[in-house]
């Protein structure tokens, strides 16, 4: 493997690379099968309780790194599918043309009714924006595009 690492993700100063954290993850989840691919072989090779306990012991390490990269891969991304949503809604609400607020709530309420649904969870009919509230929604938005 080449020592030299190269990521788009590298642009913002001071900040770690992900991808250095993926690597190291990775690299870790790979030791820690070794590990256990060495306990297992020499359980067999040497069947006594001292071998059964290391062999034990290493598939429990190795279960506990698989779940803690699946973990902390799912938490990735979920925040950047959160980030994803927050960029479609600045982009919304600083286009040009006036965005119905009813539409904007909708989109927002179908993405938390799809995550209640998997935790089970039931949710009520979406919220309904009044007019005035649209009007000074409408009022916001010119105010926000007259000053960038």
């Amino acid at each position: 493997m080449s020592s030299e690492h190269h990521c788009a993700a590298t642009s913002t100063v001071n900040k770690r690379c992900e991808c250095e954290d993926d690597l190291r993850d990775c690299d870790r989840l790979w030791t820690d099968f070794e590990h256990c691919a060495q306990q297992v072989s020499r359980l067999y090779r040497d069947p006594t309780w001292k071998s059964l306990q290391t062999a034990a012991a290493s598939t429990t390490q190795l279960y506990k790194s698989s779940i803690d990269v699946h973990r902390r891969g799912f938490e990735k991304g979920f925040r950047a599918g959160r980030i994803s949503l927050a960029k479609e809604v600045m982009t919304a609400l600083t286009s040009g043309s006036a965005t119905d607020l009813n539409s904007l709530f909708e989109m927002l309420y179908a993405n938390v009714r799809m995550s209640s649904i998997d935790d089970g969870q039931r949710m009520g009919p979406p919220p309904v924006v009044s007019s005035d509230t649209v009007a000074a929604v409408h009022l916001f938005q010119q105010v926000f595009h007259n000053n960038l």
